[in-house]
This record gives C-alpha cells, sequence and structure tokens, in this order.
C-alpha cells in the first residue's frame, strides 16, 4: 500500500520523466532567485540518488531517516557534497562546482532583499563555475550571462550525478537483502 503524500514527502519527489520539460522551462523563465533554488534542487536530488548507490541497501523507512527525516545524518546539501567527495563520486574539481553552486542557492534562499544573478558578489562566484561549452542553438540565450552559467552548471552536475547512478546502479542491487539459499 503506497504511503499518503504529505508536505514533506513533496520535496522529496524526484521529476518525473514527463515533467522533465516543464522542470527545465521553471528553471529558464521564472525568476533569478526561483531559477537558483530550482537548479540546486535538481542538483540535490541526483546527488542523493548517486550517494545511495554507494550505501547498503536502505528500505524507505531508513532513506527517510538518512536523508530527509528529523535529525538526517545526510540532511544538508553541504553535507552531501562533501559525503560525495570523501566516498570518491566525484573529484576536487566538481566537488569545487557542487559547492560554488551551493553557496549561490544559500544567497537566494536566505537574502530578504531582491538579488539576482548579476549581483557583484554573485556574479563573482558565477565566474568560478565552469565554462561549459553550448551549442548553436542554445536554449538559455535569453537569459543573463551568469544566470546561464549557473543553469548550465546545474544542470550538467544534474545530468554526470544521475549517469553515475546509472552506471552503478548493479553495485547497489547486489547489496539488496535475500533469504539465504534462494
Amino acid at each position: 500500500m503506497a504511503k499518503k503524500p504529505t508536505i514533506h514527502s513533496l520535496s522529496k519527489e524526484s521529476v518525473p520523466s514527463d515533467e522533465n520539460e516543464a522542470f527545465f522551462e521553471e528553471l529558464i523563465s521564472s525568476s533569478d532567485r526561483a531559477s537558483a533554488l530550482i537548479g540546486c534542487a535538481g542538483v540535490d536530488a541526483a546527488l542523493v540518488q548517486a550517494l545511495r548507490c554507494k550505501c547498503i541497501w536502505l528500505s524507505d523507512e531508513m532513506i527517510d531517516d538518512f536523508f530527509y527525516g528529523q535529525k538526517p545524518v545526510l540532511g544538508s546539501f553541504s553535507f552531501r557534497i562533501r559525503s560525495g567527495y570523501i566516498l570518491g563520486l566525484y573529484d576536487k574539481k566538481f566537488n569545487n562546482t557542487l559547492d560554488i553552486l551551493r553557496r549561490i542557492r544559500n544567497v537566494f534562499a536566505h537574502a530578504m532583499r531582491p538579488i539576482n544573478f548579476e549581483h557583484e558578489l554573485i556574479a563573482k562566484e558565477c565566474d568560478k563555475l565552469p565554462h561549459l561549452p553550448t551549442t548553436e542553438f542554445d536554449p538559455l540565450s535569453s537569459i543573463s550571462e551568469h544566470r546561464r552559467q549557473y543553469v548550465r552548471s546545474c544542470a550538467y552536475a544534474r545530468l554526470a550525478l544521475l549517469e553515475y547512478t546509472i552506471e552503478h546502479l548493479d553495485e547497489s542491487l547486489k547489496r539488496m537483502p535475500t533469504i539465504a539459499g534462494l
């Protein structure tokens, strides 16, 4: 029997594949603040999935306690980023990129005054992000340079973490509990 959705469970839901386009549309067309929060929410969800590949097999209840509960071991984006690095999910450069994204996200999440990606301090942080290649058709061409850098870095990080998860899914499945002899 499926659990009844709660306000708490809503924040843990991943983006269903049929809603990916809407996710990216909101990421691009919303305010700078919304874009910063949505971008990192996608990265954070992908990071949780990648970290789960390194764990013993966890029940849904254990996942909730470990990542989302009242006092979770890996309840913050910061702890998750550091854990991913020390567990060997990615190198120092990728770790630094995730940490820059986290710092920018935190400014947008906690600043009470109106801010945007062109604020001097935020732009300075965005300039530290890797300069990722673009294509001839750039769906991000309508947004500011620093926001584009941030959104592109979030998308790249999310995809890289999801790719890691897919590549290591077999390892995770091997840790699924079995009944002896079966």
